[in-house]
């Protein structure tokens, strides 16, 4: 998750890519942010980089492909 937001995805592309409900997300954002004293998502993802947590920040295609059974594919890294 912290990889997730450090890259700047929003709590629902998380769920999406991991797998987890929102609500999941969302509750494991919020005990993190209290607990690295982050008064924001952004600030989180920032701090997760600053204090080594995660690795720098990769950018992500966040357009979901759709297989012919509408279940969602994995999010990409786009290549540098």
């Amino acid at each position: 998750m912290l990889q997730g937001l450090a890259s700047g995805l929003t709590q629902q592309e998380i769920a999406d890519a991991e797998y987890l409900s929102v609500p999941s997300v969302k509750r494991t954002v919020a005990t993190l942010r209290k607990k690295l004293e982050a008064p924001t998502d952004f600030v989180l993802g920032v701090k997760a980089v600053l204090q080594g947590f995660v690795s720098e920040p990769v950018a992500i295609q966040t357009d979901h492909l759709r297989d012919p059974w509408g279940s969602k594919v994995a999010l990409r890294r786009i290549p540098k």
